[in-house]
């Protein structure tokens, strides 16, 4: 069985490898052409995402486990690790572990946001507003570079110095893009064409009467149960409401609470949205959402990239 480290992947794959894959499997997800598991488990205080997929026609499927420990720090341990597993399609037999300390996950994740902005933002974006100081705030600024003509970078942070140091550590591989720290948070929605958001908040932080027409907003903090990002008539205000799965998304996130609470809203799945652009903007006007839990289908596209391009000689 082969063991690549996320410095095999390093030396071989960009971020960027991953935008299309992303593409075709959110498409293969909502075709109804893949299989798709997602599990929680909270050791010890930790946050443990375990999550699975197969598309039709793989050679391997995936199981990716993802840990999260808030004390790790005070062991001098980073504050998430994980690994992938790829198993033989046809024989189940184990394949490949990808010991990636979740370098994958960030990438994919990353990935994924930029695709769902792309397909929803207006064309013309110019402005990102990143909402969010930690790993997805360094690859989602990256990922989004890579799909828009960005001239300028908003940072929102609960804390000053970690948006500083968010700040510093993307201006030298962001050349040209003017990146400020705005340490007001209603001022960086206003000012943005397309918000990220990217926390761990358990309350609402992106409030309804702050956002503008034509305002982009791919949110992908709130993957559990217990997280929320978006204020519930948000939701509702948006023109088009854009989730990577439906099924997933009335358990976990934003728009489940929303479901829960009654809100009248009627999400798309992003992988419609890319079989059929009609379904998407049809004005600089309209406010859209895009909000992604996470699929096992990512990290099998994600795993399948590794795969090829980590095993040539």
């Amino acid at each position: 069985m082969k063991v690549i480290s996320a410095q095999d992947i390093k030396a071989n794959i960009k971020l960027e490898d991953l935008i299309e894959p992303m593409r075709h499997a959110f498409q293969a997800y909502s075709k109804g052409d893949s299989s798709d598991a997602i599990g929680f488990l909270r050791p010890n205080g930790g946050e443990v995402h375990i999550k699975s997929g197969f598309i039709k026609g793989s050679k391997v499927f995936a199981v990716k486990v993802s840990a999260g420990f808030a004390t790790n720090a005070a062991r001098g341990l980073p504050a998430w690790d994980g690994a992938v597993m790829a198993f033989d399609a046809t024989t189940g037999a184990p394949v490949a572990i990808i010991q990636d300390g979740g370098l994958l996950t960030d990438w994919r994740t990353a990935a994924a946001g930029a695709v769902a902005s792309a397909a929803l933002a207006r064309a013309n974006s110019r402005t990102l507003g990143m909402v969010g100081t930690g790993i997805q705030a360094f690859w989602q600024p990256l990922a989004h570079k890579a799909l828009f003509a960005l001239k300028r970078i908003l940072i929102w942070g609960r804390s000053h110095e970690k948006a500083n140091a968010l700040r510093n550590q993307l201006e030298p591989l962001l050349q040209g893009i003017e990146i400020l720290v705005q340490p007001n948070l209603q001022e960086v929605i206003q000012q943005s064409d397309i918000l990220v958001t990217a926390t761990s908040s358990l309350e609402p932080l992106i409030q309804t009467a702050w956002v503008q027409a034509g305002t982009h907003i791919t949110a992908v903090g709130a993957d559990d149960e217990h997280k929320r990002e978006l204020e519930p008539s948000l939701l509702e205000k948006a023109d088009i409401l854009v989730v990577d799965s439906l099924s997933v998304n009335q358990k976990y996130g934003d728009v489940a609470r929303g479901l829960q609470s009654g809100l009248d809203i009627k999400p798309i799945e992003l992988g419609s949205l890319l079989e059929q652009p009609a379904l998407g903007r049809h004005s600089d006007a309209q406010i859209t959402i895009a909000k992604l839990v996470g699929l096992g289908v990512q990290d099998l596209a994600a795993t399948q990239v590794v795969l090829e391009q980590c095993s040539k000689d």
